[in-house]
């Protein structure tokens, strides 16, 4: 049979009765057999707190969503190191203009403020160290300006651009009317050219259909649920345990250093 077609402006949500009703048939199964074929074929392994509700108490979160798989994912394949790139690509740089963005890229923390984040670090040389502020930065303030004009199809560029656009609007710190109908249709185009800028409909490209492109369509659905993007999201945790992980120097005893 085909594959189901959904409406990207329209999409079938969970909803709490249902998910709780595949909960409590975890929950109720007769057997740890049973239990386990239920919890793998939901994802869910029981009943939570009852003030959970489900799914609108767990937003998706904006920093791990995009910072940390959308973004990487599209710097692999602009330098072709994903495995699902293939020879020829036309989104892949060349080799060249990789080299000079890093290095510019690079340079370019040298002269500017410290205050719009932190020194990101040579792309090729470095890649290990970045974190989520680092692919933050680099999408927003940029690769728009050091990407220009180097790609051999433009379209990819003008797509960043708008992947770029409206990273900036989410991070607002309040939204006027009507913003979430603007960004779920722009969260909708962009993911459908990115399909037809990416993926293309071959097979070798299947891959670049992770569910964290897809779930970009959800986005606006959570921000309508739990509001503005700095009331849920991870970074204030984040940069906390990155200072507690500096801090252990020993895994049997780590309290004194945290102290």
């Amino acid at each position: 049979t085909a594959p189901a077609q959904y409406d990207p402006l329209n999409l079938p949500l969970c909803l709490h009765n249902s998910i709780l009703h595949k909960a409590e048939s975890v929950m109720q199964a007769e057997s740890h057999a049973e239990a386990e074929h239920h919890a793998k074929a939901s994802g869910i392994n029981g009943i939570s707190i009852w003030s959970i509700i489900w799914p609108t108490s767990f937003p998706l979160d904006f920093m791990h969503l995009v910072f940390e798989n959308v973004v990487p994912l599209l710097l692999d394949l602009w330098l072709g190191v994903s495995k699902h790139c293939v020879e020829g690509d036309a989104f892949t740089l060349l080799h060249a203009i990789q080299t000079d963005v890093a290095k510019r890229v690079a340079k370019s923390g040298n002269t500017i403020p410290g205050a719009f984040g932190q020194h990101v670090l040579h792309l090729l040389n470095k890649r290990h160290e970045f974190m989520a502020e680092a692919y933050m930065l680099r999408i927003t303030q940029l690769a728009p300006v050091v990407l220009l004009r180097q790609f051999t199809n433009e379209a990819y560029y003008h797509h960043l651009v708008e992947l770029s656009c409206f990273i900036n609007d989410c991070l607002s710190f309040s939204h006027h009317a009507g913003f979430m109908t603007m960004l779920r249709k722009c969260l909708v185009k962009w993911v459908l050219q990115y399909k037809q800028l990416y993926y293309q409909g071959s097979t070798d490209h299947v891959g670049l259909c992770p569910v964290t492109v897809h779930s970009l369509l959800h986005l606006a659905d959570c921000m309508e649920w739990t509001g503005p993007l700095w009331t849920t999201w991870a970074f204030p945790m984040e940069r906390f345990c990155s200072q507690l992980q500096c801090a252990v120097t020993g895994c049997l005893n780590p309290y004194p250093g945290i102290d």
